[in-house]
């Protein structure tokens, strides 16, 4: 498993109950640590190289014997994949310059980015979409450095998520998610605004590539 990825057994009724797993993004270099000490303990390095397919059913099969009373085909392994994915573009500005495509590059990593022209504080992105009653996930994929400025994810003028961008050292494919409701089914209108920025940062930049919104 990686960054971005998250494992999901469903809840089975009855005397033994799976409970739900939700494993933030923070927390996934311990869960594939467990992964890892699974992986071994059931000699799945004698299998060689083997494809997604396989490597699902794997750890299907691996986690189903520590959870006692889920059968194996009731676990979920998925991932924020770019099918799944909006391009940052998507957003409309309502505040603040045009948003353009810009390349950076770490080492030999380069990533095609988005941001605001002339980025200042202020900046507002818009997000119309329509959306059923519940709990929703807005994941961003970024970058993160020195001259980056602090997002407030806002639904209605109100404040949900804090999205803040600045780091002393530039790194991409950074994940930032935040959570909102949804009190009923209509247009929502999610935006971004850049409303601060940390006290060590030097401008108000913000660089994301593209997004996802889950259903929670």
């Amino acid at each position: 498993m990686s960054r971005g990825k998250y494992l999901t057994p469903e809840t089975l009724s009855g005397a033994v109950v799976c409970r739900p797993l939700f494993v933030p993004v923070e927390l996934l270099p311990h869960v594939s640590g467990a992964l890892e000490v699974l992986a071994f303990a059931y000699n799945w390095e004698e299998h060689g190289a083997i494809g997604i397919d396989d490597t699902v059913s794997a750890v299907r099969s691996m986690i189903d014997t520590f959870y006692e009373g889920c059968e194996s085909g009731e676990f979920n392994l998925s991932e924020l994949t770019r099918e799944k994915s909006l391009p940052y573009f998507n957003f409309v500005v309502q505040t603040g310059g045009a948003i353009v495509q810009t390349t950076l590059q770490i080492g030999e990593e380069v990533r095609l980015l988005y941001q605001q022209t002339g980025p200042a504080i202020n900046d507002k992105l818009r997000y119309p979409i329509w959306l059923d009653a519940g709990l929703y996930k807005i994941t961003l994929l970024g970058s993160v450095g020195a001259n980056r400025g602090i997002q407030h994810l806002q639904i209605g003028g109100t404040d949900y998520a804090l999205f803040d961008w600045y780091n002393g050292i530039s790194m991409l494919d950074i994940y930032q998610s935040g959570y909102f409701p949804v009190a009923a089914a209509g247009v929502v209108n999610i935006d971004l605004l850049v409303s601060t920025k940390n006290a060590a940062s030097t401008a108000y930049t913000v660089q994301v590539e593209r997004f996802w919104i889950e259903k929670i």
